[in-house]
């Protein structure tokens, strides 16, 4: 969207209609769309805890994460759960983005 030279009041605006479009299914080639990330040395540890962690990444329309690592896509993963961590004020607050807003994290996805 950047390219799009978009205000930040718009560009949060578009990204919220496409959050909302998103939600109710109304974007169906999304769910099959592969994106390829970056995963270097965390490969392991990625395949070990079942997890991908970006912490600036923000999401976009895509089913599936490829996780590059030496030149290849060496694990393709359907996602399950999108979960957006913050710590403030000395409290660990999860949102979970996707599937939907009345999702909720289990005890033993908070650790």
């Amino acid at each position: 969207m950047n390219n799009l030279n978009l205000t930040p009041m718009l560009e949060r605006f578009v990204k919220e209609y496409q959050n909302f479009l998103e939600q109710q299914d109304l974007l169906s080639t999304w769910k099959k769309i592969m994106k390829a990330v970056p995963v270097g040395a965390t490969l392991k540890l990625n395949k070990k805890y079942n997890i991908y962690y970006n912490p600036k990444y923000s999401y976009s329309s895509f089913q599936y994460l490829g996780l590059y690592s030496n030149k290849a896509i060496r694990e393709i993963d359907k996602i399950i759960k999108i979960v957006d961590r913050d710590f403030s004020e000395n409290e660990l607050k999860y949102t979970v983005i996707y599937p939907g807003q009345n999702s909720s994290l289990l005890e033993s996805e908070q650790n």
